[in-house]
């Protein structure tokens, strides 16, 4: 099996663990974090390596590394490891769920997460360190830049662009042929119809409470 280094030790990390344990044919031998977090000597059994040694402990020849961070500060955190990791001459892995609609056509770079039930159409371009969770669609000829996050149960139509580090909320529509700036933030349920220009915010409001209770 090929090895694995996962950056992380926190929640997604453990999703991913998850993930790569049971649907891929990679091992992970170790987990990776920036030196000031790593306060215990090992995560899910396995070595738990500060950033600053593990190069000497497990060479780029032999290891690929996945980004597994959420998308805290609209992904900027992710961005910065990702390439950390890669000017220290890491390559990385991708996940492809195999429960995953993933026609041919398609055009992906790399430390991508792609999960079950979604479906993603023919000559769509995703480009590196972007995570599609699951039950996404995404339309066909549509381009997905950098370090982007989308969130389950997203929707995006034909021919749609979507900026470096954005993230879409859970059940977000982006309608055809629309296309969004860099680092942007669509909220859950939002309808999109129109461009957005870079760092642009579209929320839905919550849906307002009854003042009934559930006694009554």
């Amino acid at each position: 099996m090929k090895k694995l280094i996962l950056f992380g030790n926190g929640q997604i990390a453990e999703i991913f663990t998850n993930y790569f344990s049971l649907d891929s044919d990679y091992e992970i031998v170790a987990y990776c974090v920036d030196d000031v977090f790593c306060k215990n000597k090992s995560f899910k059994e396995k070595p738990l390596i500060p950033l600053t040694k593990v190069k000497k402990l497990f060479s780029p020849k032999y290891f690929k590394f996945f980004v597994a961070l959420s998308y805290a500060d609209n992904n900027s955190n992710r961005k910065k490891k990702y390439n950390e990791l890669k000017k220290m001459g890491y390559k990385f892995a991708n996940f492809i769920s195999s429960k995953s609609n993933f026609v041919s056509n398609i055009k992906y770079g790399e430390n991508i997460a792609i999960l079950e039930n979604l479906s993603i159409q023919p000559f769509v371009k995703i480009e590196n360190n972007i995570f599609i969770w699951s039950g996404s669609v995404i339309g066909h000829h549509s381009h997905i830049k950098s370090h982007s996050w989308i969130t389950a149960g997203s929707n995006i139509g034909g021919n749609v662009k979507i900026g470096e580090k954005s993230f879409l909320g859970l059940n977000s529509t982006i309608g055809h042929m629309v296309h969004i700036g860099n680092n942007c933030f669509i909220g859950a349920n939002t309808l999109l119809t129109s461009n957005l220009q870079n760092n642009s915010v579209c929320i839905v409001n919550d849906t307002k409470k009854f003042k009934l209770n559930t006694k009554d």
